[in-house]
């Protein structure tokens, strides 16, 4: 090729070239070429190259620097519980623009945004994963690259295991010395009334195996309805045997004392339920003095006699006694009751419950009295301050129970007074116990969960007819 030819051939591609190549070219008056256009590529390459890096570096830098600021951002998340709602609420930083949680979904929670404010976000749900978990948060700041800009942030969730789910239920071994059922359930008709008894054994004693220590009974004399409940001392190794021999013990005394046409039942025979207390009080309860204290008494030498049998104290047989009995008259209802010990009974009556007897409570948690004590028998005035005579025109509802169901339900001697307390606790019960299914209903019933309430549980209701 000529000389005037390659130079033309340079000229032209030159020309095609960007403005910055002519311009390069016309500054230091050489001939544009192929060589020399190679060698402004090269220049051009490394021009390039070393602005990238020091911008690759300043925004390396500014990276860094706010995802310091972000990693020092305090984590919003507090322990959660499993099956217990969950819910936090917490402002991102401004610069962040988009985030995404992952793993949430499967913890059972999720995220939502504030409509109002962009930067305030909710996580809520139920968790369904106990454990320490780890979330981690993928995000996005302003003036950031899109390629290569996405950043992470972990922060770690505690779940605590729902403490229902850590107690064991181990079966008690039935071929012990007083071995018995973990559950009890009976039903009793009556004319004019039912009546439903229902113990379980409490979660502190299934989960080491431990037998139920409860004991109920129900029964029927001569029109007298008869409701008895006992919850034996956890303190004493044979009260499961004490709170069964208290029950049959009181409730056998109570038969053969109260005889038909007996001079008590003349006393309600012929009451008008608008007569004053006065008139009529004095003499049903000399008469009763006879029939529910010597009841309670009937159960103590019981317990004693079984307890001498074996060559062991009776305090190792401790156990406690809620004692009623209830009879339909023609003016109205007479109910009688007498308690040692802790526990609740309540009548409702005139559509409003009211406290029969003031449980036994000690100086400290756990104290109470025993019908295995010798000194409550001592004094004639402490049984009588004991027993208690209604008479009412309508029996609305008659409900014993032991402390596991008290305390868990009640919690407080104010809750204990509270009469729509008391009707709430009735409506639950009888909705189960006037169910299809009245045993399993109670005894799931008596399995309700109260934080730090894991005794036995028994109850004795009756319900008359209207």
């Amino acid at each position: 090729m000529r000389e005037s030819q390659y130079h033309e051939k340079n000229r032209t591609f030159a020309a095609e070239r960007q403005p910055a190549f002519r311009r390069f070219f016309s500054r230091t008056g050489l001939k544009p070429d192929q060589k020399l256009w190679e060698a402004y590529l090269r220049w051009q390459r490394r021009a390039c190259n070393e602005d990238f890096e020091r911008f690759r570096q300043s925004y390396l830098a500014e990276r860094m620097a706010m995802k310091t600021s972000l990693d020092a951002w305090p984590s919003p998340f507090v322990n959660a519980r499993k099956g217990e709602p969950y819910k936090i609420s917490f402002r991102l930083p401004g610069q962040v623009l988009r985030h995404k949680f992952f793993n949430l979904e499967e913890l059972g929670l999720a995220e939502e945004a504030d409509p109002a404010d962009p930067c305030a976000w909710t996580i809520s749900g139920i968790p369904v994963r106990p454990g320490k978990h780890t979330l981690r948060m993928f995000y996005v700041c302003e003036g950031w690259l899109c390629k290569g800009a996405l950043m992470e942030k972990s922060f770690s969730l505690l779940v605590n295991p729902d403490p229902r789910e850590l107690w064991e239920d181990i079966p008690s071994d039935q071929a012990m010395e007083y071995g018995r059922p973990d559950l009890a359930f009976a039903r009793l008709a009556c004319a004019g009334s039912m009546s439903w008894g229902a113990s379980r054994r409490g979660r502190s004693h299934a989960h080491e195996g431990k037998p139920r220590d409860d004991a109920f009974l129900l029964a029927r004399h001569n029109g007298w309805k008869m409701l008895a409940v006992s919850d034996g001392a956890g303190s004493a190794e044979f009260s499961r045997k004490g709170a069964e021999l208290a029950c049959e013990a009181s409730v056998a005394e109570c038969k053969k004392n109260l005889p038909e046409n007996c001079e008590l039942e003349r006393i309600f025979q012929e009451l008008d339920c608008l007569q004053a207390p006065a008139t009529w009080k004095a003499a049903a309860s000399k008469l009763a003095y006879h029939v529910l204290p010597a009841a309670a008494f009937a159960a103590h030498k019981a317990i004693r006699q079984e307890a001498e049998a074996r060559g062991r104290e009776s305090r190792a047989y401790a156990a406690t006694l809620l004692l009623c009995l209830a009879r339909k008259f023609p003016a109205g209802w007479a109910v009688l009751s007498f308690q040692i010990g802790d526990g609740a009974m309540g009548l409702k009556a005139g559509g409003k419950w009211e406290l029969l007897a003031q449980p036994d409570e000690g100086e400290y948690g756990g104290q109470t009295r025993f019908v295995t004590m010798n000194e409550i028998f001592d004094s004639s005035h402490e049984l009588m301050r004991r027993l208690r005579i209604d008479f009412v025109a309508r029996l609305e509802g008659l409900l014993l129970m032991t402390d596991g169901v008290s305390d868990a339900w009640f919690q407080t001697g104010e809750g204990l007074n509270d009469s729509a307390r008391w009707q709430e606790l009735w409506e639950e019960l009888a909705c189960a116990a006037m169910g299809p299914e009245p045993e399993p209903a109670l005894l799931d019933w008596l399995n309700f969960w109260s934080r730090g309430n894991h005794d036995d549980r028994t109850i004795a209701m009756l319900a008359a007819e209207q």
